[in-house]
């Protein structure tokens, strides 16, 4: 799977852009300054700054410039519950920070490269696969699976339909969305079809939100996750299901990791 990842980079980065990243890196101090020390010394050790939600509780680790429009990600009452995390990827040089962006975002669009992904079952004690099936489809009747584009040009959004089939819920879709501003891009996930753990529905359409901003600075890549679902709580299930959305942020930071050795 790694060959894959690879071989995706590098064609990715012999890629002559239409697009330019124009706006100055800011320091990752600037931009993590709300943090306290403990947190900030965390995030910087290679650790991952994660925080348990309610629908009550305001996020705290996005950079202030950034929680409104992740909040704006968020749905449903006090009932809602979910989990957001806070992560950096350092990195040495850049190859070319004009470009960067554009290469930020091509290596995040190769979705399909998420199948296989894995993460540590605490409960297990080993790692397991998170997602079996994970691509890109025309609609959700129509789960033929799409080439994943590679762009010349950074898009403003996109918007396409993907198929996955994961360890905790089965086989789902969940419509895709990707935003980019001068600084970051926006990634987020929501279901189309209800989410089901054996015969119990935890999530129905639309109930369940996962995405990240990715922001790179001049040492390295901040990614803010969030996963988020508009729930009850089935009764002995929602420790299970805030457990699987940590899996969803972690693993997700995992990929793109994997992912950036060549930017």
């Amino acid at each position: 799977m790694r060959t894959t990842f690879f071989s995706i980079l590098i064609s990715l980065l012999i890629i002559v852009p239409a697009a330019a990243q124009t706006v100055p890196l800011e320091s990752v101090d600037d931009l993590t300054s709300y943090l306290s020390r403990e947190d900030y010394k965390t995030l910087l050790e290679g650790g991952e700054v994660l925080r348990y939600l309610t629908h009550k509780e305001d996020l705290t680790l996005p950079p202030p410039a950034q929680r409104g429009e992740m909040e704006a990600l968020r749905t449903g009452d006090g009932r809602s519950f979910g989990i957001e995390s806070l992560h950096f990827l350092p990195v040495e040089k850049y190859t070319d920070e004009e470009t960067l962006l554009l290469r930020i975002y091509n290596t995040l669009r190769q979705v399909h490269t998420l199948k296989g992904m894995d993460y540590y079952s605490a409960s297990r004690g080993y790692r397991r696969t998170l997602f079996h099936q994970f691509f890109a489809i025309p609609s959700p009747d129509d789960k033929t699976p799409l080439t994943d584009p590679v762009h010349r040009k950074l898009p403003e959004i996109e918007e396409f339909y993907i198929f996955q089939e994961d360890s905790t819920f089965g086989k789902s879709v969940h419509r895709m969305k990707f935003k980019t501003d001068p600084e970051a891009i926006t990634i987020s996930l929501t279901n189309v079809d209800t989410l089901w753990y054996l015969f119990v529905p935890v999530a129905s359409e639309g109930k369940l939100t996962m995405a990240a901003k990715v922001t790179p600075t001049r040492e390295g890549i901040l990614f803010y996750g969030i996963c988020h679902v508009d729930s009850g709580g089935v009764p002995g299930m929602k420790e299970k299901t805030t457990n699987s959305l940590k899996n969803r942020v972690k693993a997700l930071f995992e990929w793109f990791s994997l992912n950036s050795s060549g930017l």
